[in-house]
């Protein structure tokens, strides 16, 4: 990962946030002439014990998504093991306020549905209180714990339906994160 922060460093591309991305493409911001969007999926704790040493000393910005329930499960019980744990919100914190930093809050299984997937048999109603309801969940927490809602949302597993990102902008979200390739 280093050599990588080194090669984006010399290569001349310099890492934005999302945020900086979405006032660019809203005609309100700028954007280096090389810009890069560095991010990580699900808030292990490796994030936080490799990453973000590294992150802060090359001075460069990433997202980090979480996955809220996993974070309040790791704050409770404590576990700084990068081959599994998950960040805490004191880490999330201390990360937020680095100046180095959505996903769902409990979304993150194949038990009922694909991430955030609508199923067959639910209505669009039903689908948009569901997700709306877990996603505030998380909203609320992050506000309240670094004083920002995120504007970005990542999908778990990549998935989504085609109701989703309805759902997602009545919320406040300007910006979606999958790993579905292309455009």
């Amino acid at each position: 990962f280093e050599k990588d922060l080194q090669y984006i460093r010399k290569k001349g591309y310099t890492p934005v946030f999302m945020k900086e991305v979405i006032d660019y493409v809203n005609g309100t911001g700028f954007l280096p002439k090389k810009p890069i969007v560095l991010s990580f999926d699900d808030g292990y704790y490796n994030n936080y014990y490799y990453a973000f040493p590294l992150l802060k000393k090359y001075n460069m910005k990433a997202v980090i998504s979480i996955v809220g329930k996993l974070s309040d499960d790791f704050s409770q019980t404590p576990d700084e093991n990068p081959s599994y744990a998950h960040l805490t919100w004191d880490d999330i914190l201390e990360m937020h306020l680095s100046g180095c930093w959505n996903h769902s809050y409990n979304c993150h299984s194949f038990d009922h549905r694909n991430g955030v997937s609508q199923t067959t048999s639910e209505s669009k109603e039903s689908y948009a209180k569901f997700l709306s309801s877990d996603v505030w969940h998380l909203q609320n927490k992050i506000a309240y714990v670094t004083g920002v809602a995120p504007n970005t949302f990542t999908y778990p597993f990549g998935a989504f339906s085609e109701n989703t990102d309805e759902v997602l902008r009545e919320i406040g979200f300007q910006a979606t994160l999958s790993c579905t390739e292309g455009i």
